[in-house]
C-alpha cells in the first residue's frame, strides 16, 4: 500500500495525469490542474508512511510559488512551504478509494498565500 501512495505523491510532482488519475480518481485530476495552474513548480513530498489494515497514514509536505490564482485567491507570487501531519488515505487494490487530503490540505494552502 505504501508504495502505491509513493507512486501518487511521484504522479502530483510530475503533473502526470493519467497516473494520478489511474491510482485515485478524476477528481484527484482536477485538483493537481487547479494546484498546477496556481503553482507552476509546485512540488509534494511526504514524509513516513504507516500502514494500518487499509489505510495509509503520513505527513505532506507542498512547496511551490503562487504565480496563479487558485479558486477565489489571487496570485500573490509568495513561495509557500507547507507541511501537514495526519493525511490518510483508504487503499483497496491498486486504487486510492478515500483520503483527507483536501480537508488536512488544504486550509494550509490557504493560510500560507492568506
Amino acid at each position: 500500500m505504501a508504495k502505491l501512495v509513493e507512486r501518487y505523491f511521484a504522479a502530483l510532482t510530475a503533473n502526470d495525469d493519467a497516473t494520478v488519475g489511474a491510482l485515485k480518481n478524476a477528481e484527484a485530476v482536477d485538483l493537481m490542474h487547479k494546484m498546477r495552474a496556481a503553482f507552476p513548480d509546485a512540488h509534494w513530498t511526504h514524509t513516513a508512511l504507516v500502514e494500518s489494515g487499509d489505510t495509509v497514514t503520513c505527513g505532506v509536505t507542498f512547496v511551490g510559488t503562487q504565480t496563479g490564482a487558485l479558486g477565489s485567491h489571487p496570485a500573490t507570487g509568495r513561495k509557500v512551504n507547507v507541511h501537514v501531519e495526519g493525511l490518510t488515505m483508504t487503499v483497496a487494490g491498486d486504487k486510492i478509494t478515500a483520503s483527507n487530503m483536501t480537508e488536512v490540505f488544504r486550509p494550509a494552502v490557504i493560510k500560507a498565500i492568506s
